[in-house]
């Protein structure tokens, strides 16, 4: 991981490209971890738990070495709206932390297949961040403006189709709400609005590489 140090001696984006690279390895435990809730795994469902936490933190120590040393807005931006992603990660850990989760049958596809949605969002934001680190060492110039801006849409198709996916699944929530309870549909229904926010996150991000790219 990157010192404070070392953000001084690397070229700025590479910072916020690592720290995005983290955000990814903590998002990738997301889908794994309702698979592992779906199946009543508690252990495995801890674990992971203890794994995105972790890795949030190491985000946050990289954050804030990327804040300490940039003084450019926008690539503060952008890192702030990374950060967001791993923040919400950490917000689902809390919640399966604190209370004993089922997931109810009628909802466990569905919220499987959005876990991997957002997590694809996630990882076409890390595939921007390398294309926008290629243009800042040229000095956004290239043809690899054109790749970054193609990887924007992709993104903002990608989370376009996980809002439409998300209301499907609360849907699907409250069809089972008799069965489960309202408390049980509340919680579940901020952990898939958190689930969701990934993907925002990730349009968030898109949006803030586009001013950078329009300047």
């Amino acid at each position: 991981m990157l010192t404070p140090a070392d953000v001084l001696r690397e070229p700025p984006f590479s910072a916020v490209v690592q720290h995005m690279e983290i955000i990814v390895q903590t998002v990738e435990r997301v889908p794994p971890l309702f698979v592992a809730l779906c199946n009543g795994d508690d252990e495995r469902v801890a674990q992971l738990c203890r794994e995105i936490t972790d890795l949030e933190e190491a985000a946050d120590q990289l954050k804030n070495a990327v804040r300490d040393h940039l003084s450019r807005r926008d690539l503060l931006t952008v890192v702030s709206a990374q950060d967001t992603i791993s923040d919400n990660a950490l917000k689902i850990v809390w919640l399966l932390e604190v209370r004993r989760f089922t997931v109810p049958d009628q909802i466990a596809d569905l919220l499987l297949t959005m876990a991997d949605m957002v997590l694809e969002a996630v990882r076409q934001g890390r595939l921007l961040c390398g294309e926008v680190q290629v243009l800042a060492e040229a000095r956004f110039r290239g043809p690899h403006k054109d790749q970054a801006m193609a990887l924007i849409h992709e993104i903002e198709r990608q989370e376009a189709l996980c809002d439409e996916h998300a209301r499907k699944v609360l849907t699907a929530l409250f069809g089972a709400e008799d069965e489960i309870g309202p408390v049980s549909t509340v919680l579940w229904y901020q952990i898939i609005e958190l689930i969701g926010s990934l993907a925002d996150a990730s349009k968030k991000l898109a949006n803030r590489v586009r001013l950078m790219l329009a300047r």
